[in-house]
């Protein structure tokens, strides 16, 4: 998900006419259905002309906007080609090859078994978090952020703070200025680079003064 997220948001724009332009393969027809709950759009079980659930995922069964005739594991690996520099930015080699295996066919993921593994539930718990080790980690820039973020901490930006009202997206925060409670929306790369400059400009410096002559 990083790798792709950090690919689509260098993108000029997030239009559908992106999604042709970097070569994303399209199923046709495709229609969006209306949310019943919430104020958007979703896709369900008919969206795509007939039940991918149901469908065998090896057939050429689907339809792309070039005239091709495809199958789900050829659109997803497609899918994978197109973002795979950049999931290789954030992933190790052997899990980048198992991905690939995946969307090949020739390995398992957890949807190919009848029931979860119990491994499954127990991700994380053999690491012992309490050494030393472990809690000489500090967060990255990102993590330190959604933190923020989500306990709604003051920010301050430049010289003025703000509080934050909500997440819009996956990418965007909405924050209110204290004092005029004016509404600003900050990305989650600017807060992460205006925090990185703030530290800069707060560090001081250590350059040596150059010492006082002696009289001879």
């Amino acid at each position: 998900i990083a790798g792709v997220v950090q690919t689509v948001v260098r993108w000029e724009d997030f239009g559908l006419r992106q999604l042709a332009r970097h070569g994303v393969p399209r199923i046709m027809p495709f229609r969006l259905r209306k949310h019943s709950s919430r104020r958007g759009w979703r896709i369900t079980a008919d969206s795509l002309g007939r039940n991918p659930f149901a469908s065998d995922i090896n057939a050429p069964l689907w339809k792309v906007r070039d005239g091709r005739m495809v199958s789900l594991r050829d659109v997803a690996g497609e899918i994978l080609t197109l973002f795979h520099r950049r999931i290789q930015q954030f992933s190790d080699f052997r899990t980048l090859e198992h991905i690939s295996a995946v969307f090949d066919g020739n390995a398992r993921s957890l949807l190919d078994f009848e029931t979860r593994p119990n491994g499954y539930d127990d991700v994380g718990r053999t690491i012992d978090w309490g050494r030393r080790r472990m809690r000489r980690l500090s967060r990255s820039k990102y993590e330190k952020i959604i933190h923020r973020v989500i306990s709604h901490e003051p920010v301050r930006i430049g010289q003025k703070r703000y509080r934050v009202d909500r997440m819009n997206g996956w990418y965007q925060v909405d924050c209110r200025e204290l004092g005029t409670k004016r509404r600003r929306t900050f990305t989650l790369d600017e807060l992460v680079q205006m925090s990185a400059a703030k530290k800069r400009a707060a560090k001081p410096s250590t350059k040596r003064k150059p010492g006082k002559k002696r009289r001879v």
